[in-house]
């Protein structure tokens, strides 16, 4: 069930007529909806821009942006809904003064939002009721970073670290309407361990049909030579494949300004494990799963989590649950999953 709500939060409507309706959640970014829909006046006034829509399956909440109104003459006037989840609003600040960010990766992110967003020196530049939940998670307590930002917009340079990094991060509305920030890395229900119970799709299972898959090295590279420095002199060597599996790449990680306080070794090692994550092997595995059947999302797993899929030829790969999608129209309603092939930070791949 969908809900508009008003800057207070406040609900003012239930939203139930509607020609379609996609909504998105995402695990590595924001997510964002469309409405479509016929328009009319007492529609307008409900639904502005700023207000927020509420969708009861889903623990994150949308904010509208954008209206607009098309006329076709066989499909009729339409009015089209769009915005983005509350992980959006960190789009609205930039890093104001430069940062040095080393060790702890949750502190470091922590230090950009007191800053810029929970309570910067300037006032004015001061998001009310934004609030940082600090995660007690070792898969997040335990991650290093080592970076220098400048001017850069915040949402940009937290998506950039959480990719690299394969976390993921959330803004979700509390009881005392407080937009609360947090770090979470999500749970594997992958064969490869036996403290969870397993999630899987899999023909045999009768929850997945036509899946492809892609595994492709075209590019990809495994091994950086990374140097910097003021003279470049300084380098690393990231990765340690040999012989003929070995892929190269090169980075010039320049130099970092008088006041950085990490090791220049974290800062290269840092480049070269972006270059990696870049540049890694492209492996693909989607399919048309069933969300509701023997495993239900939200039940047994959730956005972020790491499960198993396998097609017809036993050819299997763990993945991440990097979105979720809720889709109503004359169909009916419909929720699946949508995946990433899943490699652990540091592990060596082919």
């Amino acid at each position: 069930m969908y809900y508009v709500l008003d800057d207070s939060f406040v609900p003012i409507m239930p939203f139930e007529n509607y020609v379609s309706f996609l909504w998105t959640d995402r695990f590595f970014e924001a997510g964002d909806f469309e409405i479509e829909t016929m328009p009319e006046t007492a529609l307008l006034e409900q639904c502005k821009q700023d207000y927020y829509i509420l969708n009861t399956e889903s623990e994150h909440e949308m904010i509208i942006e954008g209206l607009k109104i098309t006329t076709d003459t066989e499909e009729g006037t339409r009015l089209y809904i769009t915005g983005s989840s509350l992980e959006s609003i960190l789009k609205r600040r930039i890093v104001w003064s430069k940062t040095l960010l080393s060790g702890n990766l949750q502190n470091g992110i922590k230090k950009i939002l007191d800053e810029n967003i929970i309570s910067p020196t300037d006032e004015t530049r001061k998001i009310p009721n934004f609030v940082f939940q600090e995660s007690t998670d070792e898969a997040i307590t335990k991650l290093e970073l080592a970076r220098e930002c400048d001017k850069e917009n915040i949402y940009d340079l937290i998506t950039d670290i959480c990719k690299t990094k394969e976390i993921g991060f959330k803004i979700v509305r509390n009881e005392k309407n407080e937009f609360v920030f947090s770090l979470y890395a999500g749970k594997d229900h992958s064969y490869t361990q036996e403290v969870l119970p397993f999630v899987a799709f899999s023909p045999k299972f009768d929850n997945l049909e036509n899946s492809e898959f892609n595994n492709s090295t075209t590019d990809s590279v495994n091994t950086v030579y990374v140097t910097g420095g003021e003279n470049g002199n300084e380098s690393v060597v990231v990765g340690n494949h040999t012989g003929l599996l070995r892929r190269e790449s090169y980075v010039n990680a320049g130099t970092i300004e008088e006041g950085y306080t990490g090791s220049y070794a974290d800062f290269l090692t840092e480049k070269g494990n972006e270059e990696l994550k870049d540049r890694k092997v492209t492996k693909i595995f989607e399919g048309d799963v069933d969300a509701t059947g023997l495993f239900k999302l939200g039940v047994d797993f959730s956005l972020g989590d790491i499960v198993q899929i396998e097609n017809e030829f036993q050819i299997q790969d763990r993945v991440r649950v990097v979105e979720i999608i809720h889709s109503d129209d004359e169909n009916g309603h419909t929720v699946y999953p949508t995946f990433e092939a899943y490699e652990e930070i540091g592990k060596e791949t082919v």
